[in-house]
């Protein structure tokens, strides 16, 4: 097991599990995310665990650890030290979840409700997706870092069609949130060490969708061989002039204003 500094600043843990009885004990990923200088990630394939964080939280990755092992006794585990529940920020705190499934992006009221894959995406907002086609965009809003003076894409990013608002969020590799008129834009971010504002006049491309009526709702699938079809999807919203395809941008949010090009393999929400 080794402990290594990272520059964020932060640690990264790396532990070993062959020949242990947690190898192919653990679920197939650990999520652990809260803020820039404050938590980070973890992960596991079944014989090595991972996981990066700030300086602070140490033992916050350790009772992860211990909580997704279970009733498993190895020497690993109890060589990591843990850190009581109730010492946790979240409430109410369940280990791994709360972290992850929990965490508000510091934005009053939102929870984020993460899908992977096309057909559970289609399965749980399709309908509703597609219900919004004819319907007017009348604003878009992304948050906006008031210090460096560009989009802050770990956000996400709000389309509302006439009172019916989608709320977008790309996360980790492949997983999407999509929720609904849960977000209430006059209340800013709170992130530590950044200034954050919602803002619905970037950018241009964006803006020039506004009050244009949607023509048509898209999943997008990235062609890729070694990629399981239907594991990374994009949402596309075309419009009588232009389009927006928000994708995932490897862990945060991106933004396309072309037409989906032969990259993509589409499929229409409109019924």
């Amino acid at each position: 097991m080794t402990v290594d500094t990272l520059d964020n600043p932060g640690w990264r843990l790396k532990a070993d599990l062959v020949n242990t009885s947690l190898a192919g004990v653990l679920p197939d990923r650990l999520v652990v995310e809260r803020a820039k200088d404050d938590w980070g990630h973890a992960r596991n394939d079944g014989i090595h665990f991972e996981g990066a964080y700030g300086p602070l939280n140490l033992g916050e990755v350790s009772e992860a650890f211990r909580d997704s092992a279970g009733n498993a006794v190895s020497p690993l585990t109890d060589a990591l030290p843990g850190r009581a529940k109730d010492d946790c920020p979240g409430s109410p705190c369940d280990g791994i979840r709360h972290n992850h499934r929990m965490f508000n992006f510091g934005i009053p009221g939102y929870r984020p409700e993460w899908l992977s894959g096309r057909s559970s995406i289609t399965a749980v907002h399709g309908a509703r997706l597609g219900r919004l086609v004819d319907r007017r965009l009348t604003r878009a809003l992304l948050v906006w870092d008031l210090d460096e003076d560009k989009w802050f894409a770990d956000c996400p990013v709000l389309l509302d069609f006439e009172g019916e608002q989608v709320e977008i969020n790309h996360w980790k590799f492949d997983e999407l949130s999509i929720t609904w008129n849960t977000i209430d834009p006059v209340r800013s971010p709170d992130w530590p060490d950044f200034h954050l504002a919602w803002r619905d006049d970037v950018p241009d491309e964006l803006t020039a969708l506004v009050g244009q009526p949607c023509s048509a709702v898209d999943l997008l699938m990235w062609r890729d061989r070694d990629l399981v079809e239907g594991t990374i999807v994009s949402l596309g919203f075309g419009f009588p002039n232009g389009q927006v395809t928000i994708y995932n941008a490897l862990d945060e949010n991106g933004m396309e204003f072309t037409p989906p090009d032969d990259h993509y393999t589409r499929y229409s929400l409109a019924f």
